[in-house]
């Protein structure tokens, strides 16, 4: 299935090529007499790379305020509606479902490419909603058919867990995760198969537990490294459930499965750590 995020991104790469061609054809004297060098303000290389930068520009431009408005019009399908007015980037999405308050978001996080370029980072979408109480519990679900949940993205992580029907979980206490993967949220999660992993409670202790030790010296400053990373991965405290898909998510199904799936999953993690 091709997600609608990626026809966005296609289109950014076709426009590169139309630009391309259309300067050769310009430059080369093909696209006379409609278009010539001489008829640009600036001539010669100066010319060249006004007229290539501006049209790559303003492409870019038009395509993301295309992917804003899908995904505005995407979060009103399912009665959520943006928390700011924006030009060109994409607010978060609020609103209530089923009587809970949820957001939906996108965020950059570094993609495990190394450095701090553009080229290692990459866009997720994150679906999550507030628990009435701050717990001391957590809660790491992985995806069906797991032994483990993974983790984060591409940060392979330690975690040993248990299986509840077909999900593979992590919780702490061990004993929380039966109460809390009832049918209806097994039902909820099963649906989307988009979900990284849904976090509930008190989960970045449980992620950070899960960072390998690599021994003394260099080691050393690897765990740091993981953990600094994972830190800023799971933002927000523990009084949320959350879930991420990579990408940025356009079709309204897709987030209307990924918002019942947290919501469903607070509802039930709400009841098994009532005081």
């Amino acid at each position: 299935m091709v997600r609608k995020h990626s026809v966005y991104s296609v289109g950014t790469v076709a426009w590169g090529v139309v630009v391309f061609v259309l300067t050769v054809l310009i430059y080369s004297g093909q696209a006379a007499p409609f278009l010539r060098p001489s008829m640009f303000p600036l001539g010669g290389i100066p010319g060249f790379i006004a007229f290539v930068a501006g049209l790559l520009v303003a492409g870019a431009l038009v395509i993301e305020w295309l992917q804003k408005r899908a995904w505005v019009g995407a979060g009103r399908q399912v009665r959520l509606e943006p928390a700011e007015r924006t030009l060109y980037s994409k607010p978060d999405l609020v609103g209530t479902v089923d009587g809970r308050s949820v957001r939906v978001r996108t965020m950059k996080r570094d993609s495990g490419g190394g450095g701090d370029s553009e080229s290692s980072t990459e866009t997720v979408t994150v679906v999550e909603t507030d628990l009435d109480h701050t717990p001391e519990e957590g809660l790491v679900i992985g995806g069906q058919g797991e032994d483990a949940p993974s983790g984060m993205g591409s940060m392979a992580l330690d975690l040993e867990g248990q299986t509840v029907g077909e999900f593979a979980v992590v919780g702490e206490p061990a004993g929380i995760a039966p109460d809390v993967l009832t049918e209806r949220a097994r039902s909820a999660l099963a649906e989307p198969d988009l979900n990284d992993a849904v976090l509930a409670g008190e989960a970045s202790s449980i992620l950070l537990a899960g960072v390998p030790s690599f021994g003394g010296g260099v080691g050393d400053s690897l765990s740091d490294g993981l953990e600094s990373r994972l830190t800023e991965a799971v933002p927000g405290g523990p009084e949320m459930v959350r879930t991420e898909t990579s990408g940025v998510l356009l079709d309204p199904e897709e987030i209307a499965a990924q918002i019942d799936a947290v919501t469903a999953v607070a509802q039930e993690f709400e009841q098994a750590t009532a005081s």
